[in-house]
């Protein structure tokens, strides 16, 4: 049965590397590795797999050249590559017995499906090799996973994923003993070889969706919510990856949100900047290349254009309709006249959900979303609003009488339209008043990850704009005066 994992098997160092041994000489690790990594690739190859190397010599080619090997491998068809580095570890320099013992994986930093990877090879590692039986489990837990994470040269390929285990201490004599004994490095590529079979019949459910889109079903298994993968990409927040039950950004809120107000509806409408309908005002052409777009792989892993993604405390990510409208949610005296405002309507928009652990999860629909209008006791400057981070967006629905639990609520952003003439007295205001004309005064406030402002830019939504109008004038007062910089 043909596999749509390749795994590549990386060797440590080479018999030309010096230090790499037990302080008695008895144990070395490039033959301990190459011994074990051909048993693990004969043993995953009876399983089906297809099974690749970065060095096939006993001497060491380099690490920067075993990295460009397993990024120019090809993938299984609808399939990933994954790079196993098998190592020992060590306490000391070599030269002396040490008392640290055990076996750890590593990763690169920050959260990837290598992190994935790794939890399920170390729970299995876990389950095999029990610290009953005088096996030390070392980890790092402080990220919510047991792998530590280093930025080692051949885990940071650019098209596959891969771990370093580390596995026991060659200069303690107890571990040392573990790894001459044939034995153990048998059940070693045993659970090895478990942690990466693709199937139910192994009983590892926690693998079976690590390869994206190979089942994008939301599956519970003895009450489980089992992780599935969306691949995310974005201009403003990266090439990201979400995870289903269990969302790699922090915090809640949308990973675009909507951005456009139809102010030509009696009811609040709002869809995405790209969706809106007619023609797009000038000054909201600034935002296409900055707006929160995203792609979705589907069930195909073929990536879909979305416009309205959004997460919700219980961590599923969800695509909403394209288009919300709120029937019979219209602004008293309907909306201001966007050629010369002389009021602002402020209105929040917020997303209701709770996980069923039955899976009778349902799209969501106009229904999971809520529309409430919001006032302002105080005459708070527009630079003053757009500084406020999510917390406070939170106070201001409270005083507004908008109910938001934090357990089931999601704020999927805070939208001004007009403008309150009180602004035209502060200057920090006005600065932006032409921006929001050219914008048909219509802003959104889309909190990204739970906090607002974007980091790391640490700017508001206007700032940017702003910035660029500044550097235009600039310009142009340079041309005009034939000065060139």
């Amino acid at each position: 049965m043909a596999r749509r994992l390749l795994p590549i098997i990386d060797f440590a160092h080479g018999s030309d590397v010096a230090g790499k041994q037990s302080p008695d000489g008895r144990h070395k690790e490039y033959l301990w590795s190459r011994k074990v990594g051909k048993m693990l690739a004969e043993r995953l190859k009876r399983e089906g797999f297809e099974v690749a190397f970065t060095n096939t010599k006993d001497t060491e080619i380099g690490l920067s050249r075993r990295k460009e090997i397993a990024n120019n491998l090809d993938a299984p068809r609808g399939g990933t590559k994954f790079l196993l580095s098998l190592h020992n570890n060590a306490a000391g320099m070599g030269n002396e017995w040490c008392a640290a013992r055990g076996f750890e994986i590593c990763t690169t930093k920050g959260q990837t499906r290598s992190d994935l990877f790794a939890t399920v090879i170390f729970e299995q590692l876990q389950e095999d090799f029990p610290t009953t039986d005088g096996y030390k489990h070392r980890t790092d837990p402080s990220d919510g996973d047991p792998d530590k994470e280093a930025n080692f040269t051949v885990l940071m390929g650019n098209n596959y994923w891969g771990v370093l285990l580390e596995w026991l201490f060659q200069d303690n004599p107890d571990d040392v003993a573990l790894l001459e004994d044939d034995s153990v490095n048998r059940e070693l590529v045993e659970s090895l070889t478990k942690a990466l079979i693709f199937h139910r019949r192994m009983n590892l459910d926690k693998l079976k969706n690590l390869i994206m889109a190979q089942n994008n079903v939301t599956e519970v298994v003895n009450g489980i919510v089992q992780p599935r993968f969306y691949q995310v990409y974005g201009d403003l927040i990266g090439s990201k990856e979400v995870m289903e039950p269990l969302a790699i950004m922090a915090g809640t809120g949308p990973i675009c949100g909507f951005d456009w107000v139809d102010t030509t509806q009696q009811n609040v409408t709002i869809t995405s900047v790209f969706k809106r309908p007619g023609t797009l005002p000038s000054g909201m052409k600034n935002i296409l290349g900055r707006a929160r777009r995203v792609f979705l792989s589907n069930k195909d892993n073929t990536a879909g254009q979305v416009f309205n993604a959004y997460t919700t405390p219980d961590g599923l990510c969800h695509i909403a309709p394209d288009v919300l409208t709120f029937n019979g949610v219209q602004p008293s005296g309907g909306w201001p006249s966007l050629s010369n405002p002389q009021k602002l309507v402020a209105f929040a928009v917020k997303a209701t959900h709770t996980y069923r652990p039955d899976g009778s999860e349902n799209p969501p629909g106009v229904t999971n979303f809520t529309c409430g209008w919001l006032t302002f006791d105080d005459v708070y400057g527009l630079d003053e609003i757009l500084s406020w981070g999510y917390e406070r967006m939170l106070e201001l629905l409270a005083d507004s009488g908008m109910p938001f639990n934090k357990d089931i609520d999601s704020l999927i952003g805070i939208y001004l339209v007009g403008w309150r003439p009180e602004w035209n007295s502060q200057t920090t205001s006005m600065r932006y008043k032409s921006i929001m004309a050219a914008m048909n005064y219509t802003l959104c406030l889309v909190p990204i990850q739970g906090q607002f402002p974007v980091k790391p830019y640490g700017m508001n939504p206007l700032d940017i704009l702003d910035l660029k109008s500044r550097v235009q004038s600039v310009e142009s007062k340079l041309d005009s005066t034939n000065i060139k910089g």
